[in-house]
């Protein structure tokens, strides 16, 4: 279970996704004891666990672990229909790429880490598994480097996975490293900016020849401490070059936390330093937030207990820089950890309130700081592999009915080709699909048996009841040659 509810501090943690996904297109897999297995909970025979009415229920595996994994095997099939539909799968457009983030991205505003991995639940695995075999016998193209694992939500990152955008692809050169390194400095200090005007001190970056150490070109306000750039990212022409430039982060941090963080990382080469002087303004009128009385609301009163930082990690004049070793002392870890979550949740004083930037930093910490478990083994993973994936309600794709293939129950994923059972569904997006039933059963027996009849039936849509009904199964991949040939030559 290490896999799944280790340390994300722990070694290589960070790409445990990518790694079993990388292992699995060279033939490896996950085996799972027996003795896990008898721990699981049985599904019982009344309910269906397969689509095909050739086979016998009783001969199946019952343990959830088994039956989840048809499921998503059946669900994804059926939202794969959803895109062949639309030509996605055949014709000009059968090159279509998927990613992970496609099955997702619902469940992308969790407070867990876990509920963003493909780790997070077996229900949320299978799902991905599912897609990665759809995607091994050639129904869409979904490169490795494509699936949706937490480090790629760019506008909601993973506390210091938020650096630079660049993709490492064949083709790329310096120049574009450069570029995104550059642009990400600029929006660093445009996101500092913005937050220190929210604190009603007028700010005036500093001149591109003034980048090392601060001037008087910046020095507008009587409230601002000495400047500091802040530098993220630092790209040179050798590490000695690179180590000697210092490290620089803005952090809003509550002022006893700090003052702790201090004494406990006192042999640490890191240090923070003031932003503002003391008694500089610690709120004021907010532009985007109003009260009954229809006044501007203030930044909320608790931030008086907040201290605008520079979080520094010195650099050092012979280009030795004294590297910072992780999982050596756990009270410095989750140090660290927090304050990174305090740099992301707090990245939008300007706008956000402190009880909902507190609330984004408890969220970044939650998906980090993993505590061990305490229950055993065989608990954990009964937990696990009984988790169900989440569904978020807000997500703009809630009401197309594509999307709501990844929320219907189990039964009604194995049941879809049955003309029962649909009206028990008290769902605003499913009249679409209960239509399909109109037909009645005997639409089900007579299938395409060519490609020619695929492309005829589905594709061009003469039939509206095989048009509609198809978007429920996907054509066998012998086919998918010879309807691809066809379509395009079309």
């Amino acid at each position: 279970m290490d896999l799944i509810h280790g340390s994300f501090l722990s070694p290589r943690k960070a790409t445990q996704d990518q790694r079993v996904f990388k292992y699995a297109l060279r033939g490896c897999g996950l085996r799972f004891l027996p003795s896990y297995i008898a721990a699981l909970p049985q599904v019982p025979l009344s309910e269906a666990t397969c689509m095909d009415r050739n086979v016998d229920e009783s001969s199946l595996p019952r343990d959830i672990l088994h039956v989840t994994l048809r499921e998503e095997r059946a669900r994804v099939g059926w939202w794969l229909a959803q895109q062949a539909n639309k030509g996605y799968i055949w014709g000009k457009y059968f090159r279509y790429s998927i990613t992970m983030r496609e099955l997702n991205s619902r469940s992308g505003v969790s407070p867990e880490l876990a509920e963003r991995s493909s780790l997070s639940g077996w229900q949320h695995f299978a799902r991905h598994v599912a897609l990665w075999e759809y995607a091994q016998m050639g129904y869409f193209s979904c490169p490795l480097r494509e699936f949706d694992f937490p480090q790629v939500y760019e506008a909601d990152p993973l506390c210091y996975q938020d650096g630079p955008q660049f993709a490492w692809k064949p083709g790329m050169d310096l120049a574009e490293l450069r570029s995104a390194a550059e642009y990400y400095s600029r929006a660093e200090e445009d996101h500092f900016e913005w937050n220190v005007k929210a604190f009603g001190i007028q700010y005036q970056a500093p001149m591109a020849e003034d980048t090392q150490q601060g001037s008087d070109t910046e020095q507008r306000s009587p409230h601002l401490a000495p400047r500091l750039t802040i530098q993220r990212a630092i790209l040179g022409t050798s590490l000695e070059e690179a180590f000697s430039k210092p490290l620089v982060a803005f952090v809003h941090l509550p002022r006893n936390f700090r003052e702790y963080a201090e004494v406990t990382l006192a042999q640490s080469p890191s240090r923070f330093a003031d932003v503002t002087l003391p008694e500089a303004p610690c709120h004021k009128p907010n532009q985007y937030r109003y009260t009954a009385y229809e006044e501007p609301a203030a930044i909320r009163e608790s931030d008086k207990e907040f201290v605008l930082s520079y979080w520094i990690l010195p650099g050092s004049e012979d280009g030795r820089l004294t590297p910072y070793w992780q999982l050596v002392n756990r009270e410095t870890d989750e140090i660290h950890e927090i304050v990174h979550a305090f740099r992301c949740g707090h990245r939008a004083i300007s706008y956000m309130s402190v009880y909902e930037r507190n609330a984004e930093t408890c969220r970044h910490a939650s998906r980090r700081l993993v505590r061990p478990t305490e229950r055993s083994e065989r608990d954990a993973f009964k937990a696990w592999a009984c988790t169900r994936a989440q569904w978020y309600e807000g997500n703009i794709y809630e009401d197309m009915a594509s999307w709501v293939v990844l929320d219907v129950p189990r039964w009604l994923v194995f049941g879809r080709l049955k003309n029962e059972g649909w009206g028990l569904l008290n769902r605003e997006e499913l009249p679409a699909y209960a239509e399909d039933m109109d037909a009645g059963d005997e639409i089900f027996t007579d299938e395409p048996t060519t490609a020619a009849e695929w492309i005829e039936r589905v594709r061009d849509g003469n039939i509206p009841e095989w048009a509609k009904f198809y978007r429920c199964r996907l054509p066998p991949v012998e086919m998918l040659a010879e309807i691809r040939a066809l379509a395009a030559a079309r």
